[in-house]
């Protein structure tokens, strides 16, 4: 699913700051880190409420899309920066700062929409409809809001009082709320459709999939969302001492730990792929194996086995092909079977979407989320099926500007890359060498004898504040103005890096590959500097005897059309 931000012309980005490209929220992330570096953790807090609303939610279980391409991840630079946890820094160090003012950016339309469903994807949707001037009305089936962050993930990942208070936080008296209503029961949507302009449907995936496999309905077999809607809830069901979870996403790797937490001898992950292929993070990987979590790979369920209560689980032994959009696709062997023992089975093979009442309504667009209503649109999972939080809230994004195209008859979004001057940020090259400061965890023992205690303790002002300087800054560039420059090679000479270099003859394939490659002198001769191989270290504007080097930031602006 390609990006907005790539539908409309902004691949230039991606080339220049690809962290805040590959985040689905499009989260500025080096304005905020450079903030931590500041050591202003408020600002910090307030542009990641803006970009992606839930912060402390995001700083605790996003998918870290934006570390995967970090150039302080490149060989011979150490790890990317740790960027998730610095997010979880300036939500927790600006908790008791007042919250941010956020206004309208559009005047009201005196349209209204009607938003069905309060995790993230719903309220990103409202937050942005209310941001382009539309009453919105939001609709929980739930008696809170937080979707799936609050009703299912641990408390150990993620404490409920944070998921409330940033809650809190988005709905605000922004919205008319509507909690403990169910579509289909307490409301239809034709009714909906009736009554508002739009409706955006964000209910997002709460039907497990079946194993199908012989034995299935026996006692002791549970799904895994129900397992962990249970143990949310505080009901904290009963476990047997063998338990084996099948599945390998993040609602198995929460199954296995909460497993382990309520005192499950034996605690077996099957995947039917290798983990190389699972989705998670090295983080989980080190807690399942801290945890006492057996994970066995190539394995594909049979059945279920047992008399009046399971007893074991049967697997036939899988290999792997490459199959479409280069995912491994895992096939059982013929006869080569394996029996795992077990008192309890948890089925977490990922959910879907709970179909609405209305059978006519079909996907036509899932990225933009329209369908064959034309007033009716899908966000979040219920669109795209299974995701994660942080593109479920950069999918409502997406959707409410969709949706407001529809209401005004027009587009009238659009998004502009631009420079702007910034203020010199100097950057040592000895920082290269800083290697990544470790997330602070609770011991073992605690975990387990204490199964709500969040296993993640957060970085401190001094450890923020190092894992901050860490970060190149990628959206800061320095320019030369072509006008003063007198081409003495001073900057040449003194850049440590040599991502300074000349073009000649008008030819920018001479330059240095990197973003922004262009003449700076028009004529015979000019000079680049690549900000991609640039550390920001400031020398060349230091030595530069004519100061004709000075530093501008990458933005992405946002206009809207009255």
């Amino acid at each position: 699913m390609a990006n907005w931000w790539q539908d409309e012309g902004l691949e230039e980005l991606g080339v220049h700051v690809p962290c805040q490209w590959e985040c689905p929220a499009l989260v500025r992330v080096p304005t905020y880190i450079q903030a931590l570096q500041e050591c202003d953790p408020s600002r910090a807090r307030d542009v990641n409420t803006q970009d992606v609303l839930l912060p402390g939610v995001l700083g605790r279980i996003c998918t870290r899309p934006c570390e995967n391409v970090c150039r302080h991840g490149r060989p011979g630079l150490g790890a990317p920066v740790a960027i998730c946890d610095l997010k979880r820094a300036a939500a927790d160090r600006a908790v008791d700062a007042p919250e941010p003012v956020h206004s309208p950016v559009s005047a009201p339309s005196g349209r209204t929409v009607a938003v069905v469903g309060g995790g993230p994807a719903g309220l990103a949707t409202a937050w942005h409809l209310w941001r382009l001037g539309h009453r919105v009305t939001l609709i929980e089936a739930r008696e809170e809001c937080g979707g799936l962050p609050l009703l299912a993930i641990p408390a150990f990942r993620l404490p409920r009082d944070v998921v409330r208070r940033e809650v809190r936080a988005v709905l605000a008296d922004r919205f008319e709320v509507r909690t403990a209503t169910r579509l289909g029961r307490d409301v239809t949507l034709d009714d909906l459709r009736a009554r508002h302009d739009a409706v955006v449907l964000a209910t997002g995936c709460h039907c497990a999939h079946r194993a199908d496999v012989p034995g299935e309905t026996l006692p002791g077999v549970l799904p895994g969302l129900d397992f962990l809607l249970d143990v949310n809830a505080g009901l904290l069901p009963p476990v047997g001492n063998r338990v084996v979870i099948l599945g390998g996403g993040f609602t198995a790797v929460d199954c296995a730990r909460i497993a382990r937490r309520l005192g499950a001898a034996e605690v077996t992950l099957a995947y039917r792929r290798e983990t190389t292929d699972a989705r998670w993070s090295d983080d989980e990987r080190r807690a399942l194996a801290g945890e006492g979590v057996t994970v066995r790979e190539r394995l594909s369920p049979l059945a279920i086995e047992g008399d009046d209560r399971v007893q074991a689980v049967r697997f036939a032994r899988t290999r792997l092909e490459a199959g479409p959009g280069g995912h491994r696709v895992a096939h059982p062997i013929p006869g080569d079977e394996v029996a795992i023992p077990a008192d309890q089975v948890i089925v977490a093979l990922g959910q879907e979407p709970v179909p609405e009442s209305s059978t006519n309504l079909d996907i036509l667009d899932p990225a933009c989320g329209r369908t064959s209503f034309p007033d009716v649109f899908l966000a979040g999972d219920r669109a795209l099926g299974t995701r994660t939080v942080v593109d479920a809230i950069g999918h409502g994004a997406r959707v409410a500007r969709t949706v407001d195209a529809f209401l005004h008859g027009r587009t009238r979004i659009r998004h502009t890359l631009i420079e702007r001057p910034a203020p010199f940020a100097v950057r040592t090259a000895e920082q290269d060498a800083v290697d990544r400061v470790p997330m602070p965890e609770h011991p073992i023992a605690v975990r387990l004898g204490h199964p709500d205690t969040e296993v993640e303790s957060g970085l401190d002002d001094d450890a923020a504040a190092t894992e901050a300087r860490r970060c190149y800054l990628c959206d800061l560039v320095f320019r030369v103005d072509e006008r003063r420059c007198v081409f003495c090679d001073k900057c040449i000479d003194g850049c440590p890096v040599r991502c300074i270099t000349y073009t000649r003859d008008g030819r920018p394939e001479d330059a240095r590959d990197g973003f922004w490659k262009r003449l700076v002198r028009t004529g015979r001769r000019g000079i680049v500097i690549a900000p991609d191989p640039c550390t920001r270290c400031g020398i060349c504007a230091d030595i530069c005897p004519v100061s004709c080097i000075a530093v501008t930031r990458i933005d992405v602006v946002e206009t809207i059309d009255p």
